[in-house]
């Protein structure tokens, strides 16, 4: 008869053994895990863009600094390049972070367990042969390949739209600037988004966003309809410009912008991106005062760019207003209850 305490002292070995492996091994993130988290309803968006590639520091560390601030929205933009055969995929770059359908699913769950609500746009960007470095597009997609990225990036679309529901996320935004000179423009993008909508609501159940590059095309009704979407999205930045130039810019792209609500009933429109350049940080902390009386009671909110000290100061379209003056007047106004 063989020894029982033998026997027992084997077993318990190699249990030891598997919990050790399990312990060491990394904890696996699975897409198809249940979440028990519940989506907000947030009817006025304080938001602040991360400077690219640093989400994830900033949701590690900043958390806090910027709920102190007033934010309840993170915005994550899930990158992609185009390639000049409209082939599409997830941006894989070290400067820019790029992650796969894991790790970004991993960013939004990471933002909400943090206190935020989600703005989830999906970007994409045509760079031909190469992957894309970072930095400022510039390149145009070319007219010969345009009906075949949208027929590749529908599928896209709709596969992140299934994932935005799945993790709750409150608003999703299918493609970043439809309307811009280097990406689909103005027709093309009108027809695509038209098109999209109702397929993505198929799969969505949260607030879907047309975010334009401005306030959109001035004609979308020749075109088609946005009509159907929740809120607009528009994109503004205070670059090279006087403070007078601008405010007269900024007064023409509200009225643009109030129309389009009106006249597509949508529940209103929200700055996708709103940047200011540091390079005169009085000038900075003004324009952004004036933004906030001009729009406070017009708009359904903003997501403020850049936050974060990492991009390179010789950059054009630096945006930063981290530690600078223009911070304190954000702040003073994210806290403020909404009338």
């Amino acid at each position: 008869m063989k020894n029982p305490a033998r026997i027992f002292i084997i077993i318990l070995f190699l249990l030891l053994i598997g919990l050790y492996f399990i312990l060491k091994s990394p904890i696996k993130k699975d897409l198809d895990e249940i979440q028990n988290y519940q989506r907000v309803n947030i009817s006025y968006l304080k938001g602040i863009w991360p400077a690219p590639g640093t989400e994830d520091i900033v949701l590690e560390k900043e958390s806090n600094k910027l709920k102190n601030m007033g934010v309840n929205v993170f915005p994550i933009s899930v990158l992609f390049n185009i390639y000049q055969d409209g082939s599409i995929k997830l941006l894989n770059t070290k400067e820019w972070e790029g992650k796969g359908k894991i790790e970004y699913t991993e960013r939004i769950r990471k933002a909400h367990e943090k206190g935020f609500a989600v703005f989830l746009e999906l970007d994409p960007v045509y760079v031909g042969k190469n992957d894309y470095k970072g930095g400022i597009q510039s390149t145009k997609i070319p007219e010969k390949i345009k009906q075949k990225f949208i027929e590749n990036f529908e599928g896209i679309v709709l596969e992140w739209g299934e994932i935005a529901e799945k993790e709750k996320v409150e608003f999703f935004s299918p493609i970043n600037e439809p309307n811009s000179e280097i990406s689909l423009g103005n027709e093309l993008s009108i027809k695509f988004i038209e098109k999209i909508l109702p397929l993505i609501k198929e799969k969505f159940k949260g607030e879907i966003v047309i975010k334009f590059a401005e306030a959109g095309p001035k004609n979308i009704s020749k075109y088609g309809t946005i009509k159907g979407y929740d809120y607009l999205a528009i994109d503004v930045y205070a670059m090279g410009v006087s403070e007078k130039e601008f405010e007269e810019y900024l007064n023409q792209i509200i009225k643009e912008s109030l129309e389009k609500v009106e006249k597509y009933n949508l529940k209103g429109f929200i700055f996708g991106e709103l940047g200011v350049e540091p390079k005169d940080e009085s000038f900075q902390a003004s324009v952004f005062q004036r933004i906030f009386e001009k729009t406070w009671n017009k708009t359904k909110g903003y997501l403020i760019s850049g936050w974060g000290e990492n991009i390179d100061p010789s950059d054009d379209f630096n945006v930063v207003f981290t530690n600078k003056p223009a911070e304190k007047v954000i702040k003073n106004w994210y806290k403020r209850e909404i009338s």
